[in-house]
Protein backbone atom coordinates (compact mmCIF):
# COMPACT_ATOMS: atom_id res chain seq x y z
CA UNK A 1 0.00 0.00 0.00
CA UNK A 2 2.87 2.75 0.80
CA UNK A 3 4.45 1.62 -2.85
CA UNK A 4 1.12 2.20 -4.31
CA UNK A 5 0.69 5.74 -2.84
CA UNK A 6 4.01 6.65 -3.49
CA UNK A 7 3.70 5.85 -6.96
CA UNK A 8 0.18 7.30 -7.18
CA UNK A 9 1.81 10.44 -5.80
CA UNK A 10 4.53 10.30 -8.82
CA UNK A 11 2.23 10.45 -11.38
CA UNK A 12 -0.21 13.49 -9.94
CA UNK A 13 0.85 15.93 -12.04
CA UNK A 14 0.21 18.63 -9.27
CA UNK A 15 2.36 16.45 -7.50
CA UNK A 16 5.34 16.22 -10.09
CA UNK A 17 4.74 20.07 -11.01
CA UNK A 18 5.16 21.24 -7.24
CA UNK A 19 8.18 18.98 -6.46
CA UNK A 20 10.64 18.92 -9.43
CA UNK A 21 11.34 15.86 -12.25
CA UNK A 22 13.79 15.02 -9.58
CA UNK A 23 12.17 14.56 -6.38
CA UNK A 24 9.40 13.16 -8.39
CA UNK A 25 11.84 10.39 -9.90
CA UNK A 26 12.80 9.81 -6.21
CA UNK A 27 9.32 9.11 -5.15
CA UNK A 28 8.94 6.48 -7.93
CA UNK A 29 11.85 5.09 -6.75
CA UNK A 30 11.17 5.12 -3.13
CA UNK A 31 8.27 3.59 -3.81
CA UNK A 32 9.77 0.33 -5.77
CA UNK A 33 11.71 -0.36 -3.15
CA UNK A 34 8.44 -0.77 -0.87
CA UNK A 35 7.01 -2.84 -3.88
CA UNK A 36 10.02 -5.11 -3.78
CA UNK A 37 9.78 -5.59 -0.17
CA UNK A 38 6.27 -6.90 0.01
CA UNK A 39 6.94 -9.12 -2.73
CA UNK A 40 10.04 -10.53 -1.11
CA UNK A 41 7.66 -11.25 2.35
CA UNK A 42 5.33 -12.90 -0.22
CA UNK A 43 8.00 -14.82 -2.17
CA UNK A 44 9.48 -16.08 1.36
CA UNK A 45 5.55 -16.90 2.65
CA UNK A 46 5.34 -19.28 -0.29
CA UNK A 47 9.04 -21.03 0.43
CA UNK A 48 7.75 -20.98 3.92
CA UNK A 49 4.89 -22.93 2.89
CA UNK A 50 6.51 -25.20 0.43
CA UNK A 51 8.91 -26.24 2.91
CA UNK A 52 6.35 -26.96 5.40
CA UNK A 53 4.36 -28.62 3.29
CA UNK A 54 4.90 -32.43 2.08
CA UNK A 55 2.53 -31.87 -0.90
CA UNK A 56 2.85 -28.42 -1.27
CA UNK A 57 4.97 -27.92 -5.28
CA UNK A 58 6.05 -24.95 -7.34
CA UNK A 59 2.26 -24.23 -8.07
CA UNK A 60 0.48 -21.50 -9.61
CA UNK A 61 0.48 -19.70 -6.64
CA UNK A 62 4.53 -19.90 -6.52
CA UNK A 63 4.95 -18.59 -9.32
CA UNK A 64 3.21 -16.09 -9.41
CA UNK A 65 4.89 -14.59 -6.33
CA UNK A 66 8.65 -15.34 -8.24
CA UNK A 67 7.47 -13.59 -11.26
CA UNK A 68 6.11 -10.64 -9.34
CA UNK A 69 9.46 -10.19 -7.29
CA UNK A 70 11.27 -10.06 -10.73
CA UNK A 71 9.09 -7.44 -11.69
CA UNK A 72 9.42 -5.55 -9.14
CA UNK A 73 13.00 -5.75 -9.21
CA UNK A 74 12.88 -4.35 -12.73
CA UNK A 75 11.00 -1.49 -11.00
CA UNK A 76 13.71 -1.20 -8.93
CA UNK A 77 16.32 -0.98 -11.99
CA UNK A 78 13.86 1.51 -13.74
CA UNK A 79 13.21 4.17 -11.36
CA UNK A 80 16.57 4.56 -9.72
CA UNK A 81 18.07 4.61 -13.17
CA UNK A 82 15.25 7.66 -14.11
CA UNK A 83 17.07 9.43 -11.03
CA UNK A 84 20.25 10.00 -13.38
CA UNK A 85 20.39 13.22 -15.38
CA UNK A 86 22.10 13.72 -18.53
CA UNK A 87 21.00 9.89 -19.76
CA UNK A 88 20.86 10.02 -23.64
CA UNK A 89 17.54 8.94 -25.51
CA UNK A 90 19.22 5.60 -25.97
CA UNK A 91 20.09 4.82 -22.59
CA UNK A 92 17.14 6.43 -21.23
CA UNK A 93 15.05 3.58 -23.39
CA UNK A 94 17.84 0.90 -22.34
CA UNK A 95 18.12 1.58 -18.78
CA UNK A 96 14.63 2.97 -17.98
CA UNK A 97 12.19 2.13 -20.19
CA UNK A 98 13.25 -1.60 -21.15
CA UNK A 99 13.52 -2.48 -17.25
CA UNK A 100 9.95 -0.39 -16.67
CA UNK A 101 8.52 -3.11 -19.75
CA UNK A 102 9.84 -6.35 -18.19
CA UNK A 103 8.27 -5.56 -14.73
CA UNK A 104 4.88 -4.62 -16.42
CA UNK A 105 4.71 -7.93 -18.36
CA UNK A 106 5.92 -9.68 -14.99
CA UNK A 107 2.98 -8.01 -13.17
CA UNK A 108 0.48 -9.41 -16.22
CA UNK A 109 1.96 -12.81 -15.65
CA UNK A 110 1.53 -12.72 -11.92
CA UNK A 111 -1.69 -11.12 -12.18
CA UNK A 112 -3.16 -13.95 -14.31
CA UNK A 113 -1.41 -17.04 -12.54
CA UNK A 114 -3.21 -15.26 -9.41
CA UNK A 115 -6.04 -15.17 -11.38
CA UNK A 116 -5.67 -19.30 -11.58
CA UNK A 117 -5.22 -19.75 -8.29
CA UNK A 118 -8.75 -17.63 -7.04
CA UNK A 119 -10.97 -18.46 -10.12
CA UNK A 120 -9.42 -21.25 -12.63
CA UNK A 121 -9.16 -20.65 -16.10
CA UNK A 122 -12.32 -19.22 -16.93
CA UNK A 123 -14.28 -15.84 -15.86
CA UNK A 124 -16.05 -15.72 -12.97
CA UNK A 125 -18.28 -12.80 -10.95
CA UNK A 126 -17.57 -13.31 -7.02
CA UNK A 127 -18.27 -9.68 -5.41
CA UNK A 128 -18.97 -11.33 -2.17
CA UNK A 129 -15.54 -12.60 -1.93
CA UNK A 130 -12.31 -10.57 -0.98
CA UNK A 131 -9.75 -12.76 -2.82
CA UNK A 132 -11.83 -11.97 -6.02
CA UNK A 133 -11.67 -8.62 -5.90
CA UNK A 134 -8.23 -8.79 -4.60
CA UNK A 135 -7.28 -10.85 -8.03
CA UNK A 136 -9.27 -8.08 -9.69
CA UNK A 137 -7.82 -5.39 -8.17
CA UNK A 138 -4.09 -6.29 -9.65
CA UNK A 139 -4.84 -7.60 -12.93
CA UNK A 140 -6.59 -4.05 -13.27
CA UNK A 141 -3.27 -2.32 -11.79
CA UNK A 142 -1.18 -4.76 -14.18
CA UNK A 143 -3.21 -3.83 -17.48
CA UNK A 144 -2.78 -0.21 -16.77
CA UNK A 145 0.85 -0.09 -15.79
CA UNK A 146 1.63 -2.37 -19.02
CA UNK A 147 -0.80 0.49 -20.77
CA UNK A 148 1.78 3.67 -19.22
CA UNK A 149 4.88 1.18 -19.95
CA UNK A 150 3.80 1.36 -23.94
CA UNK A 151 3.07 5.07 -23.61
CA UNK A 152 6.32 5.92 -21.63
CA UNK A 153 8.35 4.82 -24.64
CA UNK A 154 10.63 7.80 -25.96
CA UNK A 155 10.65 8.31 -29.30
CA UNK A 156 14.23 9.21 -30.74
CA UNK A 157 12.95 12.04 -33.51
CA UNK A 158 11.80 14.06 -30.56
CA UNK A 159 13.33 12.51 -27.59
CA UNK A 160 10.18 12.97 -25.78
CA UNK A 161 7.93 10.26 -24.60
CA UNK A 162 5.46 8.92 -26.46
CA UNK A 163 2.35 10.04 -24.48
CA UNK A 164 2.83 11.43 -21.11
CA UNK A 165 -0.67 11.59 -20.63
CA UNK A 166 -1.44 7.77 -20.95
CA UNK A 167 1.85 7.17 -19.05
CA UNK A 168 0.64 9.29 -16.14
CA UNK A 169 -3.21 7.68 -16.33
CA UNK A 170 -1.85 4.30 -16.41
CA UNK A 171 0.87 4.69 -13.75
CA UNK A 172 -1.99 6.11 -11.34
CA UNK A 173 -4.93 3.80 -12.25
CA UNK A 174 -2.43 1.00 -11.55
CA UNK A 175 -1.23 2.37 -8.31
CA UNK A 176 -4.94 2.58 -7.39
CA UNK A 177 -5.40 -0.50 -8.41
CA UNK A 178 -2.85 -2.04 -6.13
CA UNK A 179 -3.52 -0.40 -3.42
CA UNK A 180 -6.89 -1.55 -3.39
CA UNK A 181 -5.56 -5.07 -3.47
CA UNK A 182 -2.95 -4.14 -0.83
CA UNK A 183 -5.93 -2.74 1.88
CA UNK A 184 -7.97 -5.63 1.28
CA UNK A 185 -5.11 -8.22 2.20
CA UNK A 186 -5.03 -6.14 5.94
CA UNK A 187 -6.16 -8.39 8.59
CA UNK A 188 -9.39 -7.89 9.71
CA UNK A 189 -11.24 -7.98 13.05
CA UNK A 190 -14.79 -8.16 11.57
CA UNK A 191 -17.31 -10.48 11.96
CA UNK A 192 -17.55 -12.60 8.86
CA UNK A 193 -21.09 -13.48 7.50
CA UNK A 194 -21.87 -16.96 7.21
CA UNK A 195 -21.32 -17.60 3.42
CA UNK A 196 -19.20 -14.58 3.17
CA UNK A 197 -15.64 -15.79 2.26
CA UNK A 198 -12.83 -12.82 3.31
CA UNK A 199 -9.72 -12.82 2.18
CA UNK A 200 -8.48 -10.88 5.21
CA UNK A 201 -9.80 -13.21 7.52
CA UNK A 202 -7.92 -16.08 5.55
CA UNK A 203 -4.83 -13.82 5.24
CA UNK A 204 -4.81 -12.69 9.09
CA UNK A 205 -3.84 -16.46 9.92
Amino acid sequence: MIGSTFFALGSFQPYASAVGSGADAITFAIGSVFFTSAASVQMLQQIGARTSSATHRYNAAWWASAVQLFGTVMFNISTFAATVNGLTVPQQDHAVWVPDMYGSISFLVASYLSWLVVCGPRLVWRPSDDQWWIAVANFFGSIVFMMSALASVIVPATGQVLSPLLANLGTFLGALGFLLGGYLLLPSTDKVMPGHRTGRARHSG
